[in-house]
């Protein structure tokens, strides 16, 4: 039984569906394809019917909507809230991904409402004139090139803390440049400062604020957006695992082939747990496919195999036509991004992943 609540992979059980049987529990009814896709339909709301993909066409009765509210390890059960019950497993998978702002994530459990704030968002930003963007991580970054792309005309303002921008595993000189190259001919304003009434604002909305960072300077605006990052979804974890089976990040302890540590039928994948490497959506599928191919060895009575990272790098898309990108410590050329990443943000390979056909939709 695989208990996902908000972004899922959905490569586990579409991996092994047909071999053993399994449900996937998910607080909605499905898929939002990652934070860059969601970024796109901040600016262009038609686009969120490209990112969003049903559970139940893929996994028909295998799939059960609801909250995972509460695990019992030794009666093997998972506790489905509201009122749906008790399932027992054989396997655990937890894959709880990660929690944050608005847009690089979103809480609403229906289209209408996914649609409703995609569409909010989109009317105040182009009622907007000066936007201010907080935090250059991936999200920052990329939400400030798409806002620079559809909107050439407003000023925008992106304040991060440190002078490396979308990650601080990445700090190749090329990577960084290209990216501060793109910013600067989208004229978008970068700072580097720590912004000191973060609580004081309101994000997502045309309201006339000022931003004020501990350096002492203020940044009028009409639009704050929060992209200070995501960190690990922890509401059911932290309430069924005592303090050992966690990092400082508070992700879940895993050993080689991904099982939560002192647990020999209970695994952890994607932002939730401690692999070291850049939280990617591609890792988490990887992570997917050997739990799938293990759990069939075991079945077969075969050794496991550890899991090991493909690659390490990160692909940026630097609005539709751009990126940057660095893959095993090599800078890759703007181009090959955008072929990759940038234009189709890669949401078509879930659509074929989840056996579906993508709406027609060119923005």
């Amino acid at each position: 039984m695989n208990p996902y609540k908000s972004m899922a992979y959905p490569s586990l059980p579409h991996s092994f569906l047909h071999n053993i049987p399994d449900e996937l529990v998910m607080s909605k009814k499905f898929i939002i394809v990652g934070g860059g896709y969601g970024l796109r339909a901040v600016l262009y709301p038609d686009f969120t019917e490209n990112i969003m993909i049903p559970y139940a066409p893929t996994f028909g009765d295998h799939f059960i909507q609801g909250t995972v509210s509460d695990i019992d390890f030794e009666k093997r059960e998972v506790t489905v809230s509201p009122d749906i019950g008790k399932f027992g497993y054989t396997h655990l998978v937890i894959a709880v991904g990660s929690r944050g702002p608005f847009p690089g994530k979103s809480d609403a459990k229906t289209k209408e409402d996914v649609r409703k704030c995609y569409n909010d968002v989109a009317g105040d930003l182009d009622k907007a004139t000066d936007i201010v963007i907080i935090g250059g991580g991936p999200v920052g970054v990329e939400l400030s090139c798409e806002v620079a792309e559809r909107y050439s005309s407003k000023f925008i303002t992106l304040i991060h803390p440190s002078e490396n921008l979308a990650s601080k595993r990445y700090d190749s000189t090329g990577f960084q440049n290209r990216i501060k190259k793109k910013l600067k001919q989208f004229t978008i304003e970068v700072v580097q400062g720590r912004v000191s009434n973060l609580e004081e604002l309101t994000f997502g909305t045309f309201l006339k604020q000022t931003v004020r960072t501990m350096e002492g300077n203020e940044y009028s605006c009409d639009v704050v957006m929060n992209c200070t990052g995501i960190s690990p979804e922890i509401s059911l974890t932290n309430k069924i695992f005592d303090d050992s089976k966690f990092d400082r990040f508070f992700r879940l302890c895993v050993t080689p082939d991904l099982k939560v540590e002192g647990f020999d039928d209970v695994y952890a994948i994607g932002d939730c747990c401690n692999t070291d490497e850049e939280k990617l959506a591609i890792h988490a599928e990887n992570q997917a496919e050997c739990i799938a191919h293990n759990l069939l060895r075991e079945l077969e009575d075969e050794e496991p195999k550890p899991y090991t990272t493909q690659f390490d790098g990160m692909f940026l898309s630097l609005g539709s036509r751009h990126g940057a990108g660095v893959f095993n410590g090599w800078s890759v050329p703007s181009w090959i991004v955008s072929l990759l990443r940038s234009r189709s943000l890669q949401y078509p390979k879930y659509w074929e992943l989840m056996e579906q056909k993508e709406p027609d939709y060119d923005f």
